[in-house]
């Protein structure tokens, strides 16, 4: 079960984290009373409030009643509202109601009765207000007093308290689900499910933000409301995903292989938390303290029940380079089908283990990249190894031969293979996923409706099923789909997709490892993520079959909302703006929408909420909306709204009788030279209608320019003393900390002459200057290119050859901080610029990935062609962008919220470089990231040349 929270950090709308009262109305929206914070309503995604400035009596919310007119009654600390057709009715005190504090609310067949705060029970029939009391027989006794939970069944009561399960013997809220099961929010105990005669606790070790629950309800859709008294609004949904994370004893969240041994236990390597097993939901690990690395990247069980970390003691033997492996950084792992072992390196290329001894297999022997992400023997006995980069390596009949993109590979990073049933083979890349079968390759992409072009795994269940994992979330798409796709039977395909709405933490999933998954003997699929292992059963997934309510909320004509559905003739543009709530994945509502009377057929707009029409032509239409829940069931019946649009006068079936009748009686022609004479009168008067418009044009663009050009010199002389106070900080922090370094040393060389150490000294008072002179070029440079004085010596340069020199070039930097650089080049990209400047670009781009990045990280370079263009791609893991920090990227002496890891210089010029050469260029650069610790893109894009 997952916990999602609303509360006033992120959710704006909302205003208290006290949450009262909860109650889902007849249209499916849920109402939520807060103490302080007034009423908010929720539904599809977004939230409303409404507080004493709306006309609500209070902002303090007691509680909440939907009446049977589909009005909702509100009780507050200063009255009674009733809200209905956007509007609130209050009742106070001053009209009559007997305490102004209304605890409880119900309502029968002729009114409302009214719990109040010491005041009794009031009831309102129509305008009538009458008062029950103490004086007229009401008791006065508490049935919130500590003593538990009490069940009245077949006339005998059953008290229930902590020694059955109850987390608190305090109850502050009661709810039955749609199921009949009992849920009770307690008083620092959070909430309780009663089953099987007992009650199961769930408070806030569990994810629940606060342990005092107020208020319980449930919606449409299955999901349990929780109002707490300071932790904001949660909501509890069983997820179709369970996922396990340190919570549960995993190492490390950032999990990588997963392999279930002959035994039934399941084996999870981790990046940082080393091996770990799971056995009865609970997790054991070993680390280095064992003898394992910390950074787990494949996992296998050879036929004789052992592998490369082979347990003997209790302890683990590990093989490494002294014992005969070439390299010891491994990623893949298999059997070779004869007793032996292929093992994949990162760096060594491919290593055979048979009869005791390694035979290495590098790029230099004819197969190509030394990065191995994947390796299998299909059943034929031949080799496939999946490269970082260069495509996919087949060793058959002792010869190695190489498949690239250009072969029809949708990638050249492989992260995964699968052989099929049939024989064939399924490719995971960073382009998509290909099939190869009979000597050729056919490949699937987001283009023909995948999730994700990137695939680090493939699992496929007992239904004929492809599970794929990838950057985006896990995918569900049918192999027969695929396979008609193939065929030409079908367009395209229709995946079902699933995220942090179904369970998971992360949508990310982890690659770069072999296994990225498994799928276990009971049929389970296990998946690794960046936020922990998930695992879900094909065979039981519980699919939500309640359509989602589908609203057309309005009709905008010209920029205006409709007051009406009968238009005159004229209007240009029209947007029908829809909507379909749903509380677990709004996003994930999918819609189609058809104009009867214009469009033909469907027409399918994803997760777009708004259709667009222009120049619709006279007549009659009905608008239709449906819509899908995120589990893929339609709502056919969907929304309509019919309209008309009216035709000009000269468009009417009674003009053209009428220009009938005056032919017929003689007077055609010179009805004809009247409307020639309307028209030539038409054109006069629009031509002069047109030669006005063009002086007030003229007049307002000069007035505009004159503004803008005032307002652009004002920001130009507030930008250069911007940048002079940037410059200053830079010469006063940047310069003085290798300046007092020169200092220093100079000072203990001049007071000690024949000092032991004073070579080392020199050494260090030479970087300290040479650093110095590193920020005073990086000045230079980009103040030359900001006015202009750096001119461009234009020639042929192959993007992809200076790339890989510079990978190459800055590879030693990297192994500084234990990265890797990994470059994937495709032939022919070819550019006219210059190669310096050019150079400088990569330099930058990826000299701030080595930067920024934490240690033992991957920098990816990659240069490929995209139609007419030249695109470089620099990805890194580091800390990725904040939302400010993208809008303060590519500006001069702009400092982000990261920091170099390595104490590195950053003056904040570098990205502002790049944007400029690039732009001298005529080229373009830009970057993407999914927020913090989620890493970066930089791309930059470059007209092509052929040649």
């Amino acid at each position: 079960m997952r916990f999602a929270t609303f509360d006033t950090a992120n959710t704006p709308e909302l205003l208290s984290n006290g949450i009262q009262a909860l109650l889902e109305d007849r249209a499916g929206a849920v109402w939520i009373a807060t103490s302080g914070g007034g009423l908010t309503r929720y539904q599809g995604g977004r939230f409303n409030t409404y507080t004493a400035g709306e006309g609500l009596p209070s902002d303090v919310v007691r509680c909440l009643k939907a009446g049977r007119d589909g009005s909702l009654w509100i009780g507050t600390n200063d009255g009674l509202s009733r809200f209905r057709g956007g509007r609130f009715t209050n009742l106070t005190t001053r009209e009559g109601l007997s305490n102004g504090v209304v605890r409880a609310l119900e309502e029968d067949e002729t009114g409302l009765w009214i719990g109040t705060n010491g005041g009794g029970l009031d009831r309102l029939e129509g305008d009538q207000l009458t008062h029950l009391t103490d004086r007229e027989g009401l008791p006065s006794n508490s049935i919130t007093n500590g003593g538990g939970l009490a069940r009245r069944d077949q006339g005998k009561i059953r008290t229930f308290t902590t020694r059955d399960g109850l987390p608190g013997n305090i109850i502050w809220s009661l709810h039955e689900d749609a199921w009949g099961t009992l849920w009770a929010g307690t008083y620092g105990g959070g909430i309780a499910r009663f089953r099987n005669g007992r009650f199961e606790a769930l408070g806030s070790r569990d994810g629940l933000s606060n342990d005092f629950v107020r208020a319980l309800a449930s919606d449409r859709e299955g999901s349990l409301w929780i109002g707490t008294y300071a932790g904001g609004l949660c909501r509890l949904r069983d997820g179709k995903f369970t996922t396990y994370t340190t919570r549960e004893g995993l190492g490390h969240d950032f999990a990588r292989p997963i392999l279930e041994d002959r035994d039934g236990a399941l084996w999870v390597g981790t990046t940082g938390g080393g091996l770990c097993r799971l056995q009865a939901d609970r997790f054991r690990c070993w680390a280095a303290k064992d003898g394992l690395a910390e950074d787990i990247r494949a996992l296998h069980q050879d036929p004789n029940g052992a592998g490369l970390f082979r347990s003997e003691g209790g302890g683990f033997r590990r093989v490494e380079t002294g014992g005969g492996l070439s390299h010891a950084n491994v990623g893949a792992i298999s059997d070779d089908g004869q007793g032996g072992l292929w093992i994949g390196t990162n760096g060594g290329g491919l290593v055979h283990f048979a009869g005791g001894r390694f035979t290495d297999h590098r790029a230099s022997e004819g197969r190509a990249g030394n990065f191995i992400f994947a390796t299998l023997v299909d059943r034929r006995g031949v080799l496939w190894a999946g490269t970082d980069g260069a495509g996919l390596a087949r060793l058959e009949n002792g010869r190695f031969t190489t498949i690239r993109r250009n072969d029809g590979l949708a990638g050249d990073i492989v992260f995964c293979l699968y052989e099929d049933a049939s024989g064939a083979l399924w490719i995971g890349t960073s382009g998509g996923l290909s099939r190869y079968q009979d000597g050729r390759f056919q490949s699937f992409t987001t283009r023909q409706g995948l999730v994700d072009d990137v695939v680090f795994q493939i699992l496929e269940d007992g239904e004929g099923r492809f599970w794929l994992s990838g950057n985006k979330g896990i995918s569900r798409v049918a192999k027969a789909d695929l396979l008609a796709l193939a065929r030409g039977e079908r367009a395209s395909i229709a995946p079902v997709r699933y995220g942090t709405a179904d369970g998971m933490k992360s949508n990310e999933c982890s690659g770069v490892a072999q296994p990225a998954g498994a799928r276990g003997k009971d049929g389970r699929l296990w998946f690794p993520t960046t936020r922990g292992v998930v695992v879900i059963d094909p065979a039981h997934i519980a699919v939500n079959p309640l359509v989602p309510p589908v609203e057309i909320e309005e009709v905008v004509v010209d920029g205006e909302p409709a007051a009406s559905l009968d238009f005159p003739p004229g209007r240009a543009r029209w947007e029908f703006h829809y909507t379909a709530p749903s509380f677990l994945a709004p996003g994930r509502v999918q819609f189609k929408y058809r104009l009867e009377g214009f469009d033909p057929d469907w027409v399918p707009a994803e997760t777009r909420r708004t259709a667009y029409y222009t120049r619709l032509p006279p007549g009659h239409y009905t608008f239709r909306v449906i819509a899908s829940n995120p589990d893929g069931v339609w709502n056919e019946a969907g929304a309509k709204v019919e309209l008309s649009v009216q035709p000009f006068f000269w468009e009417t079936r009674w003009f053209y009788a009428l220009i009938a009748l005056g032919a017929g009686l003689g007077g055609f022609g010179t009805f004809r030279l009247r409307v020639r004479q309307l028209r030539e009168h038409k054109r006069e008067l629009e031509a002069l209608v047109a030669v006005r418009t063009r002086d007030l044009v003229a007049e307002k663009e000069r007035s505009e320019a004159a503004r803008a050009e005032a307002e652009r010199q004002n920001e130009l002389a507030q930008e250069a003393d911007r940048q002079k106070g940037e410059l200053l900080s830079i010469a006063a922090h940047d310069l003085k900390t290798p300046l007092q370094t020169i200092i220093g040393y100079a000072e203990m060389m001049a007071e000690r002459p024949g000092l032991p150490e004073a070579s080392e000294y020199a050494e260090r008072t030479a970087q300290a200057a040479r650093r110095m002179v590193e920020i005073i070029n990086r000045l230079l440079e980009g103040e030359a290119i900001a006015r202009g004085g750096m001119p461009l010596s234009r020639g042929i340069v192959d993007v992809g050859r200076l790339a890989q020199a510079m990978a190459l070039s800055l590879q030693p930097q990297a192994e500084t901080k234990k990265q890797r650089i990994h470059a994937a080049v495709e032939p022919s990209c070819v550019v006219e610029g210059d190669e310096d400047w050019l150079r400088q670009v990569l330099e930058n781009l990826i000299g701030n990935a080595i930067k920024y990045s934490p240690e033992r990280r991957s920098i990816w370079l990659s240069v490929r062609r995209n139609g007419g263009t030249v695109v470089v791609e620099v990805r890194d893991e580091g800390p990725g962008l904040t939302e400010d920090d993208k809008a303060k990227l590519f500006g001069r002496f702009q400092r982000l919220s990261a920091r170099p890891t390595g104490g590195e210089i950053a003056t904040g010029l570098g990205l502002s470089i790049v944007k400029q050469l690039v732009a001298l260029h005529e080229g373009r650069v830009w970057a993407e990231s999914a927020g913090p610790d989620q890493g970066t893109r930089f791309y930059v894009e470059l007209p092509s040349r052929e040649g």
